[in-house]
């Protein structure tokens, strides 16, 4: 397990975790301290949920589901919004911060597959890394299932 600060300027350090399972399988998740300073109930509902799976593609290669947790008046946790554009999750997660994610040696964004007829398409775009990599899977994280909310509270102003 490895543990990432999360730190906003003028408010309280998030902690993000990246664990690794005993039965193989791997996650990204918002932790929840022991000691967890005051912050808006959105941002604390999203503690030890909206968990991101970290899927091997090959033996040299990993990849996230990239699609976006947002907020919504009178919904308790926030909605996935899974069929989205390129250009939709940039605005989302931030373009630059997205630009920097994609931009990273070994990263790649990849378009969903049409679904087969009959069958239902989850339309989410993968993000796919070089399995060694522990960045990131948690920055792809922050940006799509965190940046949305700490938006909405108000924790990013103007980003």
């Amino acid at each position: 397990m490895t543990c990432w600060d999360l730190e906003i300027p003028g408010r309280p350090s998030l902690v993000v975790r990246d664990t690794a399972w005993t039965n193989g399988e791997r996650d990204v998740v918002l932790h929840r301290t022991e000691t967890l300073p005051e912050m808006p109930a959105r941002l604390t509902q999203l503690f030890n949920r909206e968990r991101a799976g970290i899927h091997r593609v090959t033996a040299d290669r990993r990849r996230i589901l990239a699609y976006l947790a947002v907020p919504e008046d009178g919904r308790e946790r926030p909605r996935r919004r899974r069929s989205l554009t390129v250009q939709d999750l940039a605005i989302a997660c931030n373009a630059a911060w997205f630009a920097q994610l994609l931009g990273a040696s070994g990263v790649s964004l990849t378009s969903p597959p049409a679904p087969r007829p009959g069958e239902p398409g989850r339309g989410e775009h993968e993000i796919h890394f070089d399995a060694d990599d522990t960045y990131t899977p948690v920055f792809a994280y922050v940006l799509t299932r965190l940046v949305p909310t700490l938006r909405k509270v108000g924790w990013l102003a103007g980003y």
